[in-house]
């Protein structure tokens, strides 16, 4: 019976040992998630067409969040656009800058509710709702969002077809994401309709005339191997317009030499539906990337080619990433775009405040 008595005791000890240990756990991470993140960047850059029309674009971007604990926060960031020149400074349809729009003094990016928590050691899962739009998730792995032209940032044909909260437009919404070892699903869920942030459109929620558009992906990534991987399949469709779009992208590490890492980048893009305006997409590239060790960070080189219903439109860039501090950075790029409308080339000389 003393025997039964003292294993009880043991296990009790023990327990309340393990209880204690998962609380200071718990406590530290808690203690380790700042109350509140911030942060901001801002590019302003000189464009040209190397003739007559020029132009000064300039974009800002500001982050916050409050972490209520460690599975809950509250998030916002907003963007905004002044421009002075010629716009456009190319007749063109993929756009040689994605941060030109009209001149926008507000637009939400992200507005509304952040969960998180892990669901084991090697598996955890994120949930938002709120407004949003779909340049926080998707089309934004490290070598395709390194180019300055527009169809990097989101595929033509995927842009092109349907209302879409893209870049500064926004729509209410549900984003999730699981995650588990080199495996990462996204998927979003947005109000049909996108909207501005000034005249309120963005907070629309009426899918019985909006209809639904539907955003995922499938994304298998190593960023830690010598030779980077990052493999995405991509999916998207809009109830009303009854059109979708399919997207493969890939970036693989090829070689090294020295501090350098070669690699490859393909991009395909598919659209259905009737009416399209941009039909299918092709990109191929390649990023040398010195890990930040140099003042050159990335030198790279870009083939874009997008087939719109008024014709086909080639573009080729070649863009480099200087890092003159730890906040700021140069990336000059020049394109010669062959187009539907005309074959000229166009230049950017980009500068990079992050904080």
């Amino acid at each position: 019976m003393k025997k039964h008595l003292l294993l009880l005791l043991c296990l009790i000890c023990a327990q309340t040992h393990l209880c204690a240990q998962n609380d200071i756990v718990e406590q530290n991470a808690e203690e380790e998630t700042p109350k509140f993140e911030y942060g901001a960047m801002l590019i302003t850059e000189l464009e040209t067409d190397f003739g007559k029309r020029a132009a000064w674009a300039n974009y800002l971007r500001l982050d916050g969040q409050w972490n209520i604990n460690k599975h809950h926060s509250l998030q916002v960031a907003t963007q905004h656009i002044y421009s002075l020149g010629d716009n456009p400074v190319v007749d063109e349809l993929q756009y040689f800058s994605n941060i030109r729009d009209e001149n926008t003094p507000l637009a939400l990016a992200k507005l509304g509710y952040g969960y998180t928590t892990d669901l084991g050691e090697d598996a955890s899962l994120s949930a938002f709702l709120g407004v949003r739009t779909e340049n926080e998730d998707y089309f934004i792995s490290p070598l395709t969002s390194f180019f300055v032209n527009s169809s990097d940032a989101i595929f033509p044909n995927v842009a092109n077809n349907c209302s879409l909260p893209n870049f500064m437009q926004a729509a209410m919404g549900v984003h999730l994401e699981f995650a588990y070892k080199n495996f990462l699903i996204k998927n979003s869920l947005y109000n049909g309709q996108a909207g501005k942030t000034t005249d309120g459109s963005a907070f629309r929620v009426n899918p019985k005339n909006d209809g639904v558009l539907d955003m995922g992906q499938l994304q298998f990534v190593k960023e830690s191997s010598a030779m980077p991987v990052d493999y995405t399949f991509g999916w998207l469709y809009h109830s009303n317009d009854n059109v979708g779009a399919l997207w493969l992208l890939g970036e693989q590490g090829v070689a090294k030499a020295g501090p350098c890492t070669i690699s490859l980048v393909g991009q395909l893009s598919w659209a259905f539906g009737e009416e399209l305006e941009a039909k299918d997409y092709q990109g191929l590239g390649m990023v040398f990337d010195t890990g930040e060790v140099m003042p050159l960070s990335k030198f790279g080189m870009m083939w874009h080619r997008a087939n719109f219903d008024v014709g086909a439109e080639q573009s080729f860039e070649v863009t480099a990433l200087f890092n003159l501090c730890k906040h700021i950075a140069i990336q000059p790029s020049v394109q010669y775009i062959s187009g539907v409308y005309e074959k000229r080339m166009a230049g950017v000389l980009r500068a990079i405040v992050t904080l």
